[in-house]
């Protein structure tokens, strides 16, 4: 950016240009005009005030609105031009995003649009420069989540007031003036070098040695190598880890309630204490975990290699199936585990009997997703196959599959990225997503997050419910998800493997909460899927503890946890790192009825659901727009 020099002479002011969006954020969820207006004007005379306090501040800036009442204006050029020239601040707020993802409506925004262009362009160019032109700064009412998709790279800043303590964070950046400028290097010290005889004596423990030192094993060693030695048990070593794994995902999520720190921001920020001792938890919690992984012996209730290749199988038989399909699938398989004391014998229901079985599921557990059994079904060899299609919404449905096998294994499966929409032209779109082109590198098929959490959630719970008609016999039940992409999109320009991959999405909500399409996931990033297909880890679950509400919650987590970190996705959203249930992290279709689910489960939920909720915020709405209307 900028450069502050010494000497007598005074320093260059650093040139910036202002590109901001003339439509506002708040605008947005105004149907009058009139509402809509004043709240343009209010967002115009907001971007307005940061343009004059930089000025005062010593920053040559250049905005639009400073120009309007100017004669011979080339608009067509000024902006780019600008852009061009010097270094560029970008207010960022939906307007913006929409221009850089090109997804506005053609006709507003075109000055933005514009300026837009041209940095995509030098983006191309020499990323080094792009990323050393560009500064996000993101004004009262702006937040994270009207950052571009692509554009989390960027130094970004908060500006919350416009007086010196407000803007010094990015004056300090546009100046190059940092607040914790590097000290001096000195000289490496000559350090003695330290006796190995309290190392040696701490590996030659007779604990260390045998390799004894467990997950409740506490080992502390002083200035006289003393070890003291607390013993635990095999299964408490595994609820040690299951904690702390637990602990590590609440910690992950209460850091995701606080703002992240921008450039400029530290202790005297009064958020940033708070941040900074979840990080240090955080960071002490997973250096526990990685010891605890790399010395504790192998638990003997493990999946065995038997339990794997069985899982295997079954994804293997049933992918091989729906790869056909122009969908990408989520599988789900279960099966009981090897070493349990009793197995299953073969168990030849009926197509009936499963129907009559899969309904008394539906009707005691209230599950998310209200699978129709009364839709086709056959029997096959040793199993029952099901397969369905669930509406979703106006022109929008889920395929579904369901196989009961006679030995007591199940296989899940729900397509969670539809069929794309061709216009015939050489482009292959999805609802709510922008178009994609057959000329790309690569077709992403896009899963929503929240999606994939409720299907898992209802393949564990079926798979459970299936295996507890034995839970007499106690024994484990092996679980293992794995996404299946198709082979053939079975359009012209579109079949081969290695051109496909998945984006994970999320819904995006308007200013009243309702859907508005879908973006990519922050921090996530497309993946394509050349090789082997996702899949989780096998998780194991003990029999009859899983009949547990929380129990299932916590494997369906597990696993689609999984999953989402194969995309740089760090955590669920509607599986909560409590194991219960969040319905508001749903889509705006599913948040009810997940809601009666977690309900219907016994699971903590606010005494106010999804549907109290709307219906109390549109009377609001009503009200104050009401209010607002011109008598």
């Amino acid at each position: 950016m900028g450069d502050i020099s010494g000497g007598d002479s005074s320093p260059a002011a650093p040139q910036v240009i202002i590109s901001w969006s003339h439509a506002s954020n708040a605008g947005r969820g105004f149907k009058d005009p009139a509402a809509k207006r004043a709240a343009d004007e209010a967002w115009r005379d907001e971007v307005l005030e940061f343009f004059v306090a930089l000025r005062r501040s010593g920053i040559d800036a250049e905005i639009d609105l400073a120009h309007f009442s100017e004669r011979g204006v080339d608009w067509t050029r000024w902006g780019p031009t600008m852009v061009r020239e010097r270094d560029v601040i970008a207010v960022v707020n939906a307007g913006w995003r929409r221009a850089w993802e090109e997804s506005g409506d053609g006709f507003t925004g075109r000055g933005a649009a514009a300026e837009v262009d041209v940095l995509l362009s030098i983006f191309n160019e020499d990323r080094d420069v792009f990323q050393e032109k560009v500064l996000l700064v993101l004004l009262p009412g702006s937040d994270d989540s009207d950052v571009p998709y692509g554009l989390g790279r960027l130094q970004r800043v908060r500006v919350r007031a416009f007086d010196d303590d407000g803007l010094t964070p990015l004056l300090r950046i546009l100046t190059d003036q940092p607040e914790y400028p590097l000290p001096p290097l000195g000289a490496i010290p000559l350090l003695p070098a330290a006796a190995s005889a309290v190392i040696q004596r701490r590996l030659d423990h007779p604990a260390a040695v045998e390799g004894r030192v467990g997950a409740h094993d506490h080992v502390g060693i002083t200035d006289s190598v003393t070890v003291e030695l607390v013993r635990g048990g095999a299964e408490k070593e595994a609820e040690a880890e299951a904690e702390l794994r637990d602990e590590i995902a609440l910690l992950r999520s209460a850091l995701r309630q606080v703002p992240q720190p921008g450039p400029g921001e530290g202790p005297h920020i009064p958020w940033f204490r708070t941040w900074e001792q979840l990080q240090i938890q955080l960071d002490g919690l997973q250096r526990q975990l990685a010891a605890l992984e790399a010395r504790a012996p192998a638990s003997s209730s493990a999946p065995s290699s038997q339990d794997e290749l069985r899982l295997a199988s079954l994804l293997d038989g049933v992918g091989a199936e729906v790869e056909r399909s122009n969908r990408c699938w989520l599988l789900l398989a279960a099966a009981p585990a090897a070493q349990q004391a009793a197995v299953r014998g073969a168990d030849r229901a009926t197509v009936e009997q499963r129907r009559e079985q899969l309904t008394r599921w539906r009707e005691t557990r209230a599950p998310v997703v209200s699978l129709d059994w009364s839709t086709e079904a056959v029997r096959r060899p040793g199993r029952v196959t099901f397969t369905g299609e669930l509406a979703r919404g106006p022109g929008f449905s889920t395929r579904w599959r369901v196989e009961l096998l006679d030995d007591g294994s199940a296989v899940v499966g729900a397509a969670v990225a539809e069929t794309p929409l061709a216009d015939g032209m050489g482009s292959v779109a999805w609802p709510g997503q922008a178009g994609q082109t057959l000329r790309d590198a690569a077709i992403y098929l896009p899963v929503r997050r929240d999606l994939l959490e409720i299907w898992t959630l209802t393949a564990v719970e079926l798979a459970v419910y299936q295996a507890l008609r034995d839970a007499e016999s106690g024994g484990e039940l092996v679980l293992q998800a794995r996404l299946i992409l198709p082979i053939d999109l079975a359009m012209p320009g579109v079949h081969d493997p290695r051109r496909l991959g998945v984006r994970i999405v999320e819904e995006v909500r308007d200013e009243d909460g309702h859907h508005d399409g879908d973006r990519p996931v922050p921090g996530g990033f497309d993946l394509p899927l050349d090789g082997q297909p996702p899949c989780s880890a096998p998780n194991l679950v003990r029999l009859p503890a899983a009949d547990s509400p929380r129990a299932v919650v916590q494997a369906a987590r597990h696993l689609a946890g999984a999953l989402l970190e194969f995309f740089g996705v760090e955590g669920t959203a509607v599986l909560r790192a409590d194991n219960t249930l969040d319905p508001f992290a749903a889509a705006e279709g599913d948040q009810q009825v997940t809601y009666q689910h977690a309900r219907a489960l016994g699971l903590p939920v606010d005494p106010r659901g999804p549907a109290e909720r709307r219906r109390r915020y549109d009377e609001l709405v009503a009200e104050a727009r009401a209010q607002l209307r011109p008598e």
